[in-house]
């Protein structure tokens, strides 16, 4: 026997979930990996006829005697391997065999999500139909992961089958409790479909008929309803075998299969087998008419692979019934899950009887009530909608309408009014709402991540961000601009022209002779191929000796400063213009060119301070000019200036060389290196 094994392209397959790209109903959603065949211990291969691959979105209702009714909603198939048609069977060993499957826009199917007593839920199956072998093994061997699929649509707003007459009055709607004031009113509810943390506002507009009522409190309570419908009783008969294949044969290639060539398209269909039925309105998913269909497993399928004597899910014949009439309400809406436990024999499949679950999602009270003129009280009431809970846990669920089961959620209202005769509690029309799976905040931000994914999918593998913006500028730069030079490959050793180049452009950046060059941009190319030249290894991060001191912002200065002409000596002019946005925008993030280049990058603004300390000296004398100080006075306080802070500095240092010869005498004598004379006491006599 051989056994089957899926592994993901991207990610871990080992837990429950496969992973997959996109956003249903949203985006083009792209299932991709690769499905193993290995012997068994035997080591023997065997005689199969099809290998398929297929993701599929299932609806489950189970019943009291947990006897389960299955209908298949979608069904994206794909052959990977198949016997050849002169042949019966054909042997299969050991291969690998890589898949592409993707699931259109406008794929029909629920959001996964489980209830009590229904649930609807995606599979990624991989299936191998064989001969058939002694010991009670069947024919069919299934691997299968579930898929966390989730809509990123909107259902349509709700349908009211008998909706209210035009009425000049805005206040259309009148209770009708026997022995209670009449009152008329009107709800305001959101129109469009809400998601999870959505704020629902609920305004009320109540007008008792007689001016004496008043309204003390109201409740607001979101009811979700969910319809389970009556399902037939099945037979054995109606387990028919599947066809032999869901799709046309293709030939088997050693690239991955890829089922939708035009996955950006809106209105694009499934190349896999889907039902008409199923696409009876291209413009909507969620109104899904599908024919049920019954299925019977040889094992419960607690785990992710299974054993089948029977098809998973039998193909509905050409003489069966025709859909099960959906009852009228007053909305449509769609289906909820439940555990999925088949049973073993056809026979436990009896009447499901309609039933009703409903469940108060969110609620709030309010009063204080405000009346105008005219005796209308209004109030509005915000609720929020919860977080989406985990696939772990009892969905929320969103609308939805399928033949099994439909889920609706209400806005139900209840106020409590005062009269002569006393209080009285009047509960109004519900009002239906539109629930989506996510909300619209989710589907902007799960757009942009797919758009910023496409856009990104030909940039480089590169972990850095800084790479791939450098590459972008410089791509998107004009080829006359300073950003489009090539960059500039790595020499084995400096030579004494750049050297002197880079100590010159250093030196006379200031002068009139670099006029004609591109300040920022030369020195910037200066500086990295002597950076590069120079470049020696450096010490592990624990030691920071001689050779790591080249690199600090302090020697980088230094040796700028030493091979430039002091301030005094240079002469006034402008200051050349700064380095161009993109490169000043770079500067602090290109760390890895060094601090050299980073203090190169920075002589521009010393420039201009240096500039401004001339301006600002000039002013000076102009100022002392007008105050009528003789210049020869003003020249001998600024020579005489010099010498003075001269004198001190001398007489500063020789302080400190004193005084470091005493430590050091002091030092040596603790030790015992220098002999101190002894004085012999003097005799008195």
């Amino acid at each position: 026997m051989l056994q089957l094994h899926i592994a993901s392209l991207s990610g871990n397959a080992g837990h429950r979930y496969f992973p997959f790209n996109g956003y249903l109903g949203l985006t083009p959603v792209t299932v991709q990996g690769v499905v193993h065949t290995t012997f068994d211990s035997d080591g023997k291969p065997s005689r199969a006829r099809l290998l398929t691959v297929a993701v599929r979105c299932y609806e489950t209702r189970i019943s009291r005697p947990r006897a389960a009714h299955s209908v298949l909603l979608v069904d994206q198939s794909v052959t990977l391997w198949q016997k050849p048609p002169t042949a019966d069977w054909e042997h299969l060993g050991e291969a690998e065999y890589p898949f592409t499957i993707t699931l259109p826009k406008r794929s029909p199917g629920f959001s996964t999500a489980n209830f009590h007593d229904y649930r609807t839920f995606w599979r990624l199956e991989a299936v191998l139909e064989h001969a058939h072998a002694s010991g009670g093994v069947g024919n069919r061997i299934v691997r299968y992961y579930d898929l966390a699929l989730v809509r990123y649509d909107t259902p349509p707003p709700p349908i009211t089958v008998n909706p209210p007459q035009p009425s000049a009055h805005t206040l259309h709607l009148k209770t009708t409790k026997p022995r209670a004031p009449v009152i008329r009113y009107n709800i305001s509810t959101p129109t469009l479909p809400i998601g999870p943390n959505d704020l629902i506002f609920t305004s009320l507009f109540l007008q008792p008929l007689d001016p004496s009522v008043s309204i003390r409190s109201a409740s607001v309570v979101v009811e979700r309803r969910i319809d389970l419908r009556n399902v037939a009783s099945s037979s054995a008969s109606d387990l028919t075998p599947p066809p032999p294949s869901p799709v046309p044969a293709t030939p088997v290639s050693a690239h991955p299969v890829t089922v939708d060539d035009s996955p950006f398209d809106d209105d694009a269909t499934l190349t896999g087998h889907l039902s008409a039925r199923y696409l009876s309105d291209p413009r909507s998913p969620y109104s899904l008419t599908p024919s049920p269909s019954s299925s019977t497993l040889n094992s419960t399928s607690s785990g992710t692979s299974s054993s089948t004597t029977h098809p998973l899910l039998a193909a509905p014949s050409h003489h069966s019934s025709s859909p099960i009439k959906i009852p009228d309400h007053p909305r449509r809406s769609s289906t909820p899950p439940s555990t999925f436990s088949p049973t073993s024999s056809p026979s436990t499949f009896h009447d499901m009887p309609p039933r009703t679950l409903t469940m108060n999602v969110v609620s709030t009270d309010c009063n204080g009530f405000a009346c105008d003129g005219t005796g209308v009280w209004t109030k509005t009431m915000t609720l929020q909608w919860p977080a989406p809970r985990s696939l772990s846990r009892w969905a929320l669920g969103e609308t939805m309408h399928s033949a099994l089961a439909s889920v609706r959620f209400f806005i139900r209202v209840k106020i409590t009014i005062a009269s002569s005769a006393g209080t009285e509690a009047l509960e109004l029309e519900p009002r239906e709402l539109s629930v989506a799976a996510t909300s619209e905040a989710e589907r902007h931000l799960a757009l942009s991540k797919y758009r910023e994914q496409r856009e990104g999918g030909g940039r480089s593998k590169s972990k850095s961000p800084w790479r791939a913006r450098r590459e972008q500028d410089v791509a998107g730069s004009p080829p006359g601009s300073p950003e489009a030079i090539p960059p500039v490959p790595p020499r084995s050793a400096p030579s004494s022209s750049d050297r002197a180049r880079h100590a010159h452009k250093s030196g006379t950046r200031d002068g009139a002779g670099s006029a004609g060059a591109v300040p920022g941009r030369s020195l910037d190319l200066d500086a990295t191929r002597a950076k590069a030249a120079r470049k020696t290894p450096r010490r592990p991060h624990t030691s920071a000796g001689p050779r790591d001191k080249s690199n600090l912002p302090y020697a980088a200065q230094a040796e700028m400063s030493m091979s430039s002409t002091p301030d005094a000596d240079l002469p006034p002019m402008a200051s050349p213009p700064p380095p161009p946005p993109s490169s000043s925008r770079r500067g602090p993030r290109e760390s890895g060119l060094g601090e050299s280049l980073a203090y190169a990058l920075q002589e521009p603004q010393r420039a201009k301070h240096r500039e401004r300390e001339r301006e600002r000296e000039r002013e000076r004398e102009r100022e002392r000019e007008r105050r009528g100080e003789p210049r020869e006075e003003r020249r001998k306080t600024k020579e005489t200036a010099p010498v003075e802070e001269v004198r001190a500095w001398e007489q500063e240092l020789a302080r400190i060389e004193q005084r470091s010869r005493r430590s050091s005498a002091g030092m040596l004598g603790s030790w015992g290196l220098i002999k101190r004379k002894r004085v012999a006491p003097s005799s008195g006599g």
